[in-house]
């Protein structure tokens, strides 16, 4: 991750006024060390059993990713999570082919999204790589997009959930400069993960 880069996730109950919680990497309320910010417990009416955004560097793959575990809702409702990157440098002249990823399993519905902002606003809207929607049961998707990118830009996941009652969701959702092969790589993993929810029993 570079030096000065910013990572920061938020939470949110979209029936309840203003966003629930922020969290910024290595500030109060962080579970996790450099690099990720991790989230156990609840927003509004959502309760989340583990929610993790990493950060750029911690891998040999350029990008970000936003994974949770168990997200549960008592009476339904709407949850948004989103993570963001700044101050992200690549040093590579030309458009760059950034893929996106997102696999998981849910009850209810999950639509999903990322951007690459070239004005490297926390939350930046630039560009949008990728964006789907997926209903209940196991699902899994993909696509990659070359675009002209300035040092420093943001990078930015968004995954919307939608439950009507006690129902749960779980995910993992990527963007990334894939190495050679590595998107593909990754788009087996996503399948393989939809198909283990799907034979996993209710």
């Amino acid at each position: 991750m570079a030096a000065n880069a910013t990572l920061t996730l938020t939470i949110d109950d979209l029936s309840t006024a203003g966003v629930d919680i922020t969290l910024t990497d290595g500030a109060i309320g962080d579970l996790a060390g450099p690099g990720v910010i991790t989230h156990v417990g609840s927003a509004g009416t959502w309760v989340l059993s583990a929610t993790t955004g990493v950060g750029n560097g911690l891998s040999s793959i350029f990008g970000i990713d936003l994974n949770s575990v168990s997200i549960s809702s008592a009476s339904g409702g709407n949850l948004r999570l989103t993570l963001t990157e700044t101050d992200l440098v690549l040093g590579m002249p030309g458009p760059v082919s950034f893929g996106s990823m997102i696999g998981g399993t849910t009850q209810g519905s999950v639509s999903y999204a990322s951007w690459v902002d070239d004005a490297n606003a926390a939350f930046g809207h630039g560009a949008q790589l990728f964006a789907g929607a997926s209903g209940a049961g196991a699902f899994s998707a993909s696509g990659s997009q070359a675009i002209a990118v300035t040092d420093p830009f943001s990078l930015t996941l968004q995954v919307d959930i939608a439950h009507s009652g006690a129902k749960t969701t779980s995910f993992d959702f990527a963007s990334q400069v894939p190495e050679p092969g590595s998107l593909a790589l990754m788009s087996i993993g996503l399948l393989g993960l939809g198909a283990a929810s799907r034979r996993r029993p209710s």
